[in-house]
């Protein structure tokens, strides 16, 4: 352990006398990490694998940092396949054909907390080929995170809603907790008024897909989503199980989407 990823322990990092850290772009703070390893002659490299923009050209730096340039360009090329798959076949929709989506951002702290331009999960609707009732607005961090009214919500009466973190991921047996979060949502007073619950297009989905390097496996999901017409043959789950095996060598296991 080298304590959190928020606050790191300095002394722990330096006893295992790495050449490189890795660390989120954001956090920790510079003088909890780069200023205490000044003089050691450890590299601080910072990287954050979420956003969808800059997520392939991470991965390409980090095989050159790694001396493992043609992991990398395999890694990106299997991702790209399925992300220009996805482009292609979105970019000839009209804009007034594309459905409107309510994207939640984080339901531990309650439904009224979305993304708008700049979010990772403004990104992920509009490569998808939603159009996010939320893009415009600013607000919470970085003003991309704002909370919104709920009446606002039913009156702007989105088509879909999906969620960017909810329970799940790889070690649970069961959807019991995903269940129960879908629910809340699709009986909430004001959700169960708009179509996305009434039509029950509600989508969950975990963190473990919707950002870090498996970001094109929660896209592809949200484009068969979107359009089940359009992708008849695109199986994200079988994406997902591909990514595991052939890259990250583990079985596939878990339950990251519901229903």
């Amino acid at each position: 352990t080298v304590g959190k990823w928020s606050e790191p322990d300095i002394e722990a990092i330096i006893s295992l006398n790495p050449d490189i850290v890795i660390a989120d772009l954001r956090t920790p703070d510079p003088e909890k990490l780069e200023d205490k390893l000044e003089g050691t002659g450890i590299t601080v490299v910072r990287m954050g694998f979420t956003y969808p923009d800059y997520s392939s050209s991470e991965i390409m730096a980090l095989g050159y940092i790694l001396d493992r340039k043609d992991d990398a360009r395999e890694l990106n090329s299997f991702a790209g396949k399925y992300l220009d798959l996805i482009e292609e076949r979105v970019s000839s929709i009209a804009e007034s054909e594309r459905p409107r989506v309510y994207p939640i951002y984080y339901t531990s702290a309650d439904l009224w907390k979305t993304g708008s331009n700049g979010s990772i999960v403004d990104m992920l609707c509009g490569l998808a080929g939603g159009e996010n009732i939320a893009h415009d607005l600013t607000g919470g961090t970085g003003g991309m995170y704002p909370t919104v009214d709920p009446e606002w919500v039913v009156g702007e009466n989105p088509q879909i809603i999906f969620t960017w973190s909810s329970p799940g991921g790889y070690s649970p047996a069961n959807d019991t907790a995903m269940r129960e979060l879908w629910t809340k949502i699709v009986q909430a007073p004001e959700l169960s008024r708009v179509d996305a619950a009434k039509d029950e297009r509600v989508h969950l989905m975990t963190t473990e897909i919707t950002s870090r390097p498996r970001w094109f496996v929660g896209l592809s999901y949200l484009a068969k989503w979107f359009y089940p017409e359009k992708f008849p043959d695109l199986d994200p789950e079988a994406i997902h199980k591909e990514y595991l095996e052939r890259f990250q060598g583990l079985k596939y296991q878990g339950i990251f989407v519901y229903p």
